[in-house]
């Protein structure tokens, strides 16, 4: 419910407190850098330290400090800076404790198993991304950002107790001790050896980019419509995971259908038909009488965007 609390929850929360939709983007923003910022560094340092301390350790620091928003949002006395340090934390913890996660599965789980462990992961993960967030914008209209953020961070806490029973295995490393440094940019020589890995990466981060964009413009739009609203933001969250199901299903990786699919089309071919949905979804969206009319708004002197305006 990360995503929820720091996503949907704030923009009930920064009208509350009386902020502005670019607030709400920067909070957003702080949730991602880090990923962007540490993302490269952190899979030499998981290799480096206690992988089940490190995934321990970022549960508790995410569920305590989401626990002291709820309880700021509570009493009265939540500012936006609060919001804000809560979404650093969670985005630094988030990039440490991801590949971690994802590192432990070859160590737990036996070689010939290890295709299935990965898709039962992928399953659960995306199953709790759909779950989450379809039912996100319902629950909040039903019990308040508050209750929601208190949820958010017990989830955490259990998290973090059903951890300590893991047994993983620790690295060793024998040999020559390596720098961090060295070690860091031996792993760049070695993605940069498989161009294939590059061209994946480099459309990845296009991708994510791009959309990253528009998810954040959506949230205050939502939040300012009185037609939409924060229970149809949640829905969209909803949808937009069971894309992902459906894209995972049609992939090589995927069931009988995806097979066929990747025999008699050029994989490059199905890159290019994504790009172009995505062109298509932001060029209706930029030209959408609604979306225009809530972007390109200039509130007079002293007016507050409509988002902040509602108690």
């Amino acid at each position: 419910m990360q995503k929820l609390s720091l996503g949907l929850c704030s923009a009930a929360i920064f009208s509350r407190i009386e902020a502005y939709e670019w607030d709400m983007d920067t909070m957003m923003a702080l949730v991602t850098v880090p990923r962007i910022l540490l993302g490269p560094v952190a899979g030499v340092f998981v290799d480096r330290y206690d992988r089940k301390k490190l995934i321990i350790f970022g549960d508790v620091v995410r569920g305590v400090s989401v626990l002291f928003i709820a309880f700021a949002a509570w009493n009265g006395f939540l500012e936006i800076w609060m919001v804000m340090l809560a979404a650093v934390i969670s985005g630094i913890c988030a990039s440490v404790f991801n590949p971690a996660i994802e590192s432990v599965l070859p160590d737990i789980v036996p070689s010939d198993n290890m295709i299935r462990a990965n898709s039962a992961y992928q399953a659960a993960t995306t199953g709790a991304d759909v779950l989450g967030e379809s039912l996100g914008g319902i629950l909040y209209t039903v019990i308040g950002a508050p209750l929601m953020f208190l949820i958010d961070g017990i989830s955490y806490l259990f998290s973090a107790c059903t951890e300590v029973f893991l047994e993983i295995p620790k690295i060793e490393r024998k040999g020559v001790k390596v720098t961090f440094r060295e070690d860091f940019r031996e792993g760049l020589r070695f993605i940069w050896k498989h161009q294939g890995v590059v061209r994946i990466i480099g459309m990845s981060f296009l991708i994510n980019y791009l959309f990253g964009v528009i998810r954040v413009l959506i949230i205050p739009w939502f939040a300012g419509e009185e037609k939409l609203g924060m229970a149809r933001y949640g829905i969209l969250n909803g949808v937009q995971s069971i894309g992902l199901v459906a894209g995972m299903a049609i992939s090589p990786l995927g069931n009988f259908a995806g097979g066929v699919l990747c025999v008699y089309a050029d994989p490059r071919m199905l890159i290019v038909v994504h790009c172009a949905a995505a062109m298509i979804i932001a060029a209706a969206l930029v030209v959408h009488p609604t979306v225009k009319e809530f972007f390109l708004q200039e509130p007079e002197k002293g007016e507050r965007p409509a988002a902040a305006e509602k108690d």
